[in-house]
């Protein structure tokens, strides 16, 4: 099973009536020292994830667009089961973040597709020291 120190999980829920294709994510190590590169990690289908999903830091309202994905931040994901790890995701090793921001940024193109019920995190491979990172994700909605 994957690591449970999410970065950005990113909830469809079952019902929701589309897919999620990730199109672009960006990470920034602001501080710390990350426990290695982070991963994506998958709760499959089906999963009733009953935490309080965190509204979306963005340059408009999801909710107000009609979003059907919901992300979760420093919250424990009561309803669901551990993770397991599928794919890297690159970025900072562990190598302490010292006066610069370590950025990395990967185009998914839609490879990473989120049904309904499923969730993805992005996921550190280790705890790290203190580590602080920003995370910028960018998805398409897709009517089933």
């Amino acid at each position: 099973t994957g690591v449970q120190t999410c970065a950005l999980p990113i909830f469809n829920p079952a019902g929701s009536g589309k897919n999620l294709a990730i199109v672009r994510v960006q990470q920034a190590t602001t501080s710390g020292t990350p426990g290695g590169p982070l991963l994506w990690n998958v709760i499959p289908n089906p999963q009733n994830i009953t935490a309080t999903f965190t509204a979306p830091y963005s340059n408009f309202n999801l909710a107000q667009q009609g979003s059907v994905a919901r992300i979760f931040n420093n919250t424990a994901l009561t309803g669901s089961t551990a993770g397991t790890a599928f794919r890297t995701a690159g970025g900072s090793a562990a190598v302490a973040a010292t006066g610069v921001i370590l950025t990395y940024s990967e185009e998914y193109a839609g490879d990473i597709l989120v049904v309904p019920g499923t969730m993805v995190a992005l996921a550190a491979t280790a705890a790290g020291t203190s580590h602080v990172i920003s995370v910028f994700a960018e998805w398409e909605e897709i009517p089933i």
